[in-house]
């Protein structure tokens, strides 16, 4: 299941940010981060108030994520409605690239949704459908620019990644596409690009501490990304797992910078 999440969770925000105007990113860097500094109804007033000057790609993926955030935190019924709504809308988009990669997001939540209700079955033909969805989209029918396009380079990466660690066989030659995997999502928490640094630093801290049993590298990720998005706690308490497997007995204690 904790993979089924991660991997999920990885097609929500790596397409999140991949259909957008150069003229429009700073607009929506700025809501990226107040959503991420967990600054909800500000953020659902940016949404409205730039209506007109977002990519309306962006608005739809905006709205979804941050339902998702005020459903997790309030689980009530009227942030459900709007949640499952808006999965909803973009599951029927249309079969263009841009279409499917609609279809893509909804169907990436859906499986967190189910699974929070403890759907297993809901989720995994939710999951089947992703998996037939990436299949039929090509990466050369999308017209983006070069920063978004390695957007599909970390997203890549990953897959490359959670494949060769489910598969079985070949462990030998598994491990070593893992590293390179690694190797590429490590490139892009360089990035210039906010968004595209955010994913590749989230997920990479994500891999060291759930799956590699790397937790300082981990702790080193979430120390960057709770800097960033300093009202975040969810960052703040993936480094605080960290240092606790760093230092079982002295959690509190614990001050490498």
């Amino acid at each position: 299941m904790k993979l089924i999440l991660i991997i999920s969770a990885t097609i929500i925000l790596v397409m999140t940010s991949i259909s957008s105007p150069a003229n429009s990113d700073s607009i929506a860097d700025n809501i990226f981060k107040l959503i991420y500094n967990e600054q909800y109804e500000k953020a659902e007033k940016a949404l409205e108030q730039m209506n007109g000057q977002l990519d309306p790609f962006y608005k739809d993926i905006f709205k979804i994520d941050l339902y998702w955030w005020e459903y997790i935190k309030s689980n009530k019924n009227e942030e459900n409605k709007q949640l499952s709504e808006q999965i909803n809308i973009l599951e029927h988009s249309d079969n263009s690239p841009g279409g499917k990669i609609r279809q893509l997001v909804a169907k990436s939540y859906k499986i967190r949704y189910q699974l929070k209700r403890y759907n297993i079955i809901g989720a995994t033909v939710a999951r089947s459908e992703i998996k037939s969805l990436l299949e039929e989209i090509k990466k050369d029918e999308l017209k983006y620019s070069n920063n978004r396009l390695e957007l599909f380079n970390i997203y890549n990466a990953l897959y490359e990644y959670f494949d060769n660690l489910i598969n079985p066989f070949f462990l030998d030659k598994k491990r070593l596409n893992r590293q390179n995997a690694i190797n590429q999502i490590e490139k892009y928490t360089n990035s210039d690009d906010l968004i595209a640094q955010t994913i590749a630093t989230y997920f990479l801290g994500k891999i060291f501490l759930s799956i590699e049993n790397e937790p300082e590298k981990g702790r080193i990720c979430f120390k960057q990304l709770s800097d960033k998005f300093p009202q975040n706690s969810f960052f703040n308490t993936l480094m605080n797992e960290c240092i606790e497997k760093i230092n079982p007995t002295d959690s509190s204690g614990y001050n490498p910078d």
